[in-house]
């Protein structure tokens, strides 16, 4: 299929671990030099439009093992040693030393685990904490279909990081989002949440570039005016949004705020996972953000 020879594919291999300090699986070899051979040929990808982003070169390492900006699968590996920590019920230290395998180096995974940390106690989003977690009490309640729904989750990171390289202001409307995300996500009943039209306009189209289609939008909003809203969607989507008077984000019922919610819905062949799924994304993205990553 690639027209390659064994070995011109093993000596692919060799270079792409050669300065490793850990014998990678065989899982994350076969991964790798997929995605090594995919980034060099015309496949196309998820984003607002296949025009919109480019091959992505093969992995550099530096001399430490780390995963430079260049590589797609360095994202990838972030929701991988969280799904491992989930799986395997580690500890985060256990994490950090299983992080070489996934060729994230020392320094950066510690950097990650404590951005991530962060988050979690900020929100109280816990879906990747396992049942011995070191951060909440008692057994998380909202992780079931983590690793189920892994595969959705990686289209979303290797088009946001194909898009973070090849379209401008991308990162910057990433890192905005993400911070929303994290200052109002309700965790029990997670909706995307804007507050005025431009940020409304701003989550509708990070959802879109990492792979969302639009008919998996369903919409909430409460103390918004409905000439307002008219303007934002179409009939459709304004005859199925749903109104309501308690708040969308975290925090006091008692406060009034104007504020419309966004939702992913899961629909046939849909790239991206529907409703938490969607959120558990975001989260990786979020750490990846504030971890400096990108």
């Amino acid at each position: 299929m690639l027209g390659l020879s064994r070995t011109a594919i093993l000596h692919q291999r060799d270079r792409l671990f050669s300065s490793a300090n850990a014998k990678p699986s065989k899982n994350i070899i076969i991964e790798s030099l997929i995605t090594h051979y995919i980034g060099k040929s015309d496949i196309p990808v998820i984003g607002d439009s296949f025009d919109e982003v480019s091959n992505i070169k093969p992995a550099k390492r530096s001399t430490d093992n780390s995963v430079t900006g260049s590589d797609a699968a360095g994202w990838i590996s972030y929701d991988r040693l969280l799904c491992l920590r989930l799986k395997e019920m580690l500890t985060f230290e256990q994490a950090k030393e299983r992080a070489a395998a996934l060729t994230i180096n020392a320094k950066t995974a510690q950097k990650f685990i404590d951005t991530y940390q962060d988050i979690v106690k900020n929100t109280g989003f816990t879906d990747f904490e396992p049942s011995n977690s070191e951060i909440i009490n008692g057994r998380p309640k909202r992780n079931n279909g983590v690793t189920k729904g892994a595969a959705e989750r990686e289209r979303g990171l290797t088009a946001s990081h194909r898009l973070s390289k090849t379209t401008d202001n991308f990162l910057q409307t990433l890192n905005e989002f993400v911070s929303i995300w994290i200052s109002r996500v309700d965790c029990k009943n997670p909706w995307f949440v804007a507050r005025d039209e431009r940020e409304f306009k701003l989550t509708v189209d990070v959802l879109r570039k990492v792979g969302v289609d639009e008919n998996q939008l369903e919409f909430c909003y409460c103390n918004f005016e409905l000439i307002r809203l008219s303007k934002l969607l179409s009939k459709q989507q304004l005859e199925s949004a749903v109104s309501q008077e308690r708040r969308l984000s975290n925090g006091s019922n008692e406060i009034r705020v104007s504020e419309i919610g966004v939702r992913v819905r899961q629909k046939t062949k849909s790239k991206i996972g529907d409703n938490r799924d969607t959120h558990r994304l975001v989260l990786v993205l979020a750490a990846i953000s504030r971890t400096g990553l990108i």
